[in-house]
């Protein structure tokens, strides 16, 4: 069952980062700058670490 989904989608050189609470049903956006989407990479391999 998937309890939270994320994605980053791209358009004309803006980031918005889109998170998906599937239980709630609920969606918030929050536009990001670039370097840190850049850094999305060693979050995930620091949630690997912590798990």
């Amino acid at each position: 069952m998937i309890i939270y989904s994320a994605e980053v989608q791209e358009a004309e050189g803006r980031y918005t980062l889109t998170i998906t609470d599937h239980r709630l049903s609920t969606t918030q956006s929050a536009e990001v700058p670039p370097h840190m989407v850049d850094q999305i990479p060693m979050v995930l391999q620091m949630l690997r670490m912590v798990g």
